[in-house]
């Protein structure tokens, strides 16, 4: 199962996609996946041009994707999981390097600490 976007790998937020809220019930997941399904629906495309039929080709393939997980209790567990996690880490750097990072800032405080306790006896 794949939660990114084909064009740049970013995680998609599938409750923007459906135009919906992250509590969003079973009922309103399917009501908004409906709505957008006749919206983006490549039969409702014609008379367009090419660029926007590309376009809403891609849409429904985001819409698709999002009510194929939100829709299954399973699937869209761990893709809560996955941007709840997501969330907690928006600095970018991975939670192994934030924990480094904060035990080699503690280890510097540590020493200058007992550096200048020595300097004073």
């Amino acid at each position: 199962m794949s939660f990114h976007n084909s064009n740049n790998y970013q995680i998609l937020n599938y409750y923007k996609v459906l135009e919906i809220s992250k509590n969003a019930t079973q009922e309103e997941i399917k009501t908004a996946y409906k709505r957008l399904a006749l919206e983006y629906h490549p039969d409702k495309q014609s008379g367009k041009l090419d660029a926007e039929k590309k376009a809403s080709e891609e849409k429904m393939k985001q819409i698709n994707a999002a009510y194929e997980t939100l829709s299954d209790p399973e699937k869209r567990k761990e893709y809560d999981s996955l941007i709840d996690s997501r969330e907690r880490n928006k600095s970018g750097i991975p939670t192994p390097i934030k924990v480094l990072l904060a035990i080699g800032a503690v280890t510097l405080l540590i020493y200058l600490v007992s550096s200048e306790e020595n300097e004073k006896k």
